[in-house]
């Protein structure tokens, strides 16, 4: 059985200098170990925590991967 291991973390609302515009804050959670080779697999812009969570396990059904998750939060 697979393993695999995700970041979940908060990230606050900022202004970007660079596209001069605010970010609004968002949670995101991502795959970093356990993946086949060249696969990366992320949830980005959710509401809450466990939106997050339950995006990026429909995203890892949705390519065919099942196993353990073990979850971090940053």
């Amino acid at each position: 059985m697979a393993r695999y291991t995700a970041n979940i973390r908060f990230v606050p609302a900022h202004f970007n200098r660079t596209a001069f515009c605010n970010i609004p804050e968002r949670w995101t959670a991502e795959v970093h170990d356990g993946l086949p080779d060249g696969t990366f697999v992320y949830s980005d812009g959710c509401q809450s925590r466990q939106e997050a969570l339950a995006d990026l396990i429909a995203t890892l059904k949705t390519r065919g991967l099942s196993g353990v998750l073990q979850v971090i939060d940053c």
